[in-house]
């Protein structure tokens, strides 16, 4: 401890009256200081030496004192600047809170500063979105976005995640399920249930305006709530308890293009005569048309070559609805009455 006393009462004596003041010279000072302590670094000897000569030249030896350390710090090869950049220098890893200095699909953590796949609230991923924190692309229909916050669930009328938002696509590879009322139409896109596209949620959509079942849509399915929604139904004007267009008699097929009859809750034929002018009755499907046979005569004209015909012509002429005759064949004419004349 002498050491430091020494050599301070040294640099004071000689800023005040220099090394004859003291009564030492620089050489007597040294000789005391090493024989007041032999271990001395070369640091504390150019320090003292930095204040002697700092005591000649007017220095005060606070910055002789600087300058000693200066060029201590030389002297183990680094220099004031390179210290000082050291210590300006921002912790090494991620600094920015929106992850954008972290690699894409990462998020920044701010505790570690460390490129993290966690994310969190106030923790977003660089790209993509945080999917149950977790850092996602993205692209999923389950986990879309781009803004690196909370992925969302793409559904209702939009399923379909395209480009990191979702989308009313459907019915494609990859596309999502429409819902939330709603169900794909025929251009690819998700569309509300309405009358003329109907489906159960999620369905393909179908147009119930001229569904012979009732031009409502029903619980997903075409129908009616009432007998207006049955109106040139083929099944029959009236609206029935399950909720489809059909008939209770008779009286619902008038003028129905499947037949005048009611058969089992439908408009249908049993005969000929259940049908429109011109038309047959069909044995196997108990409805109206135009194609006919032995077994399914015509509702007046005649069969000709197995579609009814009105019968008049000299070619196909005949009455009653069985096969039509060719009057030409005969050398004669079709009269009014239907016959070969």
């Amino acid at each position: 401890m002498r050491l430091p006393v020494l050599r301070m009462a040294a640099v004071l004596c000689l800023a005040a009256g220099g090394i004859a003041a003291c009564g030492l010279d620089r050489g007597g000072l040294n000789e005391t200081a090493d024989a007041s302590d032999d271990g001395a670094s070369p640091g504390d000897d150019a320090t003292v030496e930095a204040s002697l000569d700092g005591a000649r030249d007017g220095i005060s030896p606070a910055d002789a004192s600087r300058d000693a350390s200066s060029r201590d710090a030389h002297v183990d090869g680094a220099s004031l600047t390179d210290a000082s950049l050291e210590a300006d220098a921002p912790p090494p890893g991620c600094t920015q809170k929106n992850g954008s200095d972290c690699p894409t699909g990462m998020s920044c953590d701010p505790t570690t500063h460390t490129c993290t796949t966690a994310c969190a609230a106030g923790q977003p991923c660089n790209g993509g979105c945080c999917n149950g924190g977790t850092c996602s692309d993205g692209t999923a229909n389950g986990a879309c976005g781009t803004s690196g916050n909370a992925c969302t669930a793409c559904g209702g009328g939009n399923p379909t995640c395209s480009a990191g938002k979702c989308t009313s696509a459907c019915g494609g590879s990859g596309d999502g399920t429409c819902g939330g009322n709603s169900c794909c139409g025929a251009g690819g896109t998700c569309t509300g249930i309405d009358p003329s596209a109907c489906a159960a949620p999620g369905g393909t959509c179908v147009d119930c305006t001229s569904s012979p079942a009732g031009t409502a849509c029903v619980n997903g399915d075409c129908g009616c709530n009432g007998n207006p929604d049955c109106n040139g139904s083929t099944l029959g004007n009236q609206c029935l308890s399950k909720g489809t267009c059909g008939c209770t008699g008779p009286a619902n097929c008038n003028g129905n293009p499947n037949g005048a009859a009611c058969l089992s809750g439908n408009c249908g034929c049993y005969g000929f005569t259940d049908c429109p002018t011109g038309q047959a009755c069909d044995a196997t499907t108990h409805q109206c048309t135009t194609a006919c046979s032995p077994t399914s005569l015509c509702n007046g004209g005649c069969c000709a070559s197995g579609t009814c015909a009105p019968g008049n012509t000299d070619t196909a002429c005949g009455t009653g609805g069985t096969a039509c005759a060719d009057c030409t064949a005969q050398n004669k004419n079709c009269t009014g009455a239907n016959f070969c004349n």
